[in-house]
């Protein structure tokens, strides 16, 4: 499986804050979205209403909902067999909410307390096909994989086509929970540069996440 690009337009933000939809909408225009675009949802009920009648390719979701948690809407899109991709944006970033978002579906986990620029990195990274963790949660997940034993029978098992020496710098960052704009700054290269190497990494690994490189990687011995 190769890392694939996530569309940002038609998009639907569900949250029950006013300020938190329109400032999700402005940095979603700043992306480059049409504001017309943008679905907006307070609820789990109106987001399966909107999702119903129109639909979208990119869900931005919170977790704490008057009707439920958003989990339970990406739930939803996956039983259904919904072509949307789900991408958390909350205030919650607990080790269980984080792992129950992403075992449902989620592509994505960031936290609202973030700068805007911030947020709009990440949106922007979506579009790239570049990782949508929020640098907390990616740290938080990583941490998890690095307690969890590497498998031992398939340790030392080479790749059909090795990482360069580049892209085994980039993994090592990665794997300490870097994001391509600070692994950038370390190597003195763009960041668009960095997110190309680490889409070459997720295609020669054959996963579609980081999370899954990282784990990828130490089960094949290419981690300590």
């Amino acid at each position: 499986m190769s890392a694939s690009l996530v569309a940002l337009s038609p998009a639907l933000i569900v949250d029950d804050e006013p300020a938190m939809r329109e400032r999700l909408a402005e940095l979603l225009v700043r992306a480059g979205i049409q504001r017309n675009a943008i679905a907006f949802a307070a609820s789990i009920a109106q987001a399966r209403q909107q999702l119903e009648s129109r639909a979208a390719a990119l869900v931005l979701v919170d977790i704490g909902l008057p009707d439920g948690s958003g989990i339970d809407l990406i739930r939803w899109l996956r039983h259904t067999g919904s072509s949307s991709d789900a991408v958390v944006v909350s205030s919650f970033g607990t080790q269980d909410l984080i792992v129950q978002a992403l075992r449902a579906g989620a592509v994505g986990y960031l936290l609202k307390e973030r700068d805007d620029a911030e947020i709009l990195a990440s949106l922007r990274s979506i579009g790239r096909g570049g990782a949508v963790l929020d640098p907390f949660v990616a740290r938080h997940i990583l941490h998890l994989i690095a307690a969890a034993p590497a498998p031992a029978t398939a340790r030392g098992e080479p790749l059909a086509e090795p990482l360069t020496p580049r892209e085994e710098e980039i993994l090592g960052w990665v794997a300490q929970g870097l994001i391509s704009r600070e692994i950038a700054e370390k190597l003195s290269r763009s960041t668009a540069t960095v997110e190309d190497h680490v889409k070459n990494i997720l295609r020669k690994l054959r996963v579609a996440t980081r999370t899954q490189a990282v784990f990828q990687a130490r089960s094949l011995g290419l981690l300590q």
